[in-house]
């Protein structure tokens, strides 16, 4: 099967399904940066599908739980206003490349779903992304990505302790307007890259309607999320490579969450890495690309903190590459 068709068929199916306005992350954001922000969509010359899980072990039952799947495309477009472009920025950067996709426009697709469970609330996030890749010089792009999905929240009433079941109007909202509530929802992003760094913003939640179910199923959690993300690639020689990156992130309650990691790559293939979030948090990381087409990461995160409730956590991620340029 054409493999620009088998990511089309994927993506039909994650905009069947239904969006949770993202409140979940994961500590290898670096291996889904479109679900942060659209305009990474399509970045990398390939085309690849990306599978994760995240358990959380807290101390106690119904432990925090995550499961991912991410997919992205690019198609590349020639016009004589690229060229004409490209001979401008050449001139006043001494550059010069012969490689089609650093001189062409793109167009990114892709698509994502996003289910986690912690506790009596249950969320299901899915999303269809676009976005337009602009050269503003040889292999350097300038991109704007939308995001349009659909949010659903759920509340398990069988595994909520309510103290006083007469009183309780939320508790009683569930019980006579239902337990789930979906919405529709639109997100936004910008970003500046390169093969060799990235810098991009994104925002989730830019437009919200309510479409069905009970409101109180939300929990009060709609609003604007805003993520700054970044990061660079240092050759260290023609074998190894340091990718320090960053994730910031602003939940519409203003509360500020951000993680910060290295990783040492070697031959594109095995790399190794550490990552320091807020409370004390901690991630040891370790990845493995099995040829050009399969890809493998592991992260155990523990805190340090005085929360004891935050023991530690497991996240996998596997990937399939289809076509194109090996690097990421």
């Amino acid at each position: 099967m054409n493999p620009k068709l088998f990511i089309f068929l994927v993506l039909v199916g994650l905009g069947l399904h239904a969006q949770a306005q993202q409140r979940m992350s994961n500590g290898q954001f670096f291996q889904n940066l479109s679900v942060f922000s659209p305009a990474l969509t399509g970045q990398n010359d390939f085309s690849d599908i990306t599978i994760g899980y995240r358990h959380i072990n807290i101390g106690f039952e119904n432990k925090p739980t995550t499961l991912f799947l991410n997919a992205n495309t690019s198609i590349a477009y020639e016009s004589n206003w690229i060229k004409n472009l490209q001979r401008r920025t050449s001139s006043w950067t001494g550059s010069q490349s012969t490689d089609i996709r650093s001189n062409s426009l793109k167009i990114g697709l892709g698509g994502y779903l996003v289910s986690g469970e912690q506790g009596f609330f249950r969320e299901l996030e899915g999303a269809m992304n676009v976005a337009v890749h602009v050269p503003v010089q040889a292999g350097t792009f300038l991109s704007l990505g939308f995001s349009l999905g659909l949010a659903n929240n759920e509340v398990d009433l069988s595994r909520m302790t309510v103290n006083d079941q007469v009183n309780d109007f939320t508790y009683l909202s569930y019980l006579q307007n239902g337990t789930s509530s979906t919405f529709f929802n639109i997100g936004s992003g910008i970003s500046l890259y390169s093969r060799d760094f990235f810098i991009s913003y994104g925002i989730d939640g830019l437009s919200q309607t309510f479409i069905s179910g009970n409101r109180d199923a939300s929990l009060g959690n709609a609003g604007w999320r805003h993520h700054v993300i970044g990061g660079y690639t240092f050759q260290l020689n023609p074998l190894m490579e340091l990718i320090p990156a960053a994730f910031l992130r602003m939940d519409p309650d203003a509360r500020i969450s951000y993680d910060l990691n290295i990783r040492w790559r070697y031959r594109e293939n095995l790399w190794v890495g550490v990552s320091y979030g807020e409370n004390s948090s901690y991630l040891a990381m370790v990845g493995y690309s099995l040829g050009e087409r399969i890809n493998f990461g592991y992260a155990y995160g523990f805190n340090s903190g005085d929360n004891e409730f935050n023991n530690n956590s497991h996240e996998l991620v596997f990937g399939i590459r289809f076509s194109g340029d090996k690097r990421n």
